[in-house]
């Protein structure tokens, strides 16, 4: 049973990489262990590119 496929294992990779590497996005990854409740998603997707509300992206994809 294949959960992730070697394209989505390399993206998760990159942002594993990325999180952990750069000092302020790192302070997402400690918000969201350490202090879940000031953790903001919303600010994770900004910094991802998927702008707007985190309902509004569920689909994965933005409008026009």
């Amino acid at each position: 049973m294949q959960i992730v496929n070697v394209r989505e294992a390399r993206l998760l990779q990159e942002l594993l990489r990325a999180f952990y590497v750069d000092d302020d996005d790192y302070a997402h990854v400690h918000a969201f262990n350490h202090t879940p409740d000031r953790f903001d998603f919303e600010a994770v997707l900004k910094k991802l590119g998927h702008g707007g509300s985190a309902a509004g992206s569920a689909g994965g994809t933005e409008g026009p």
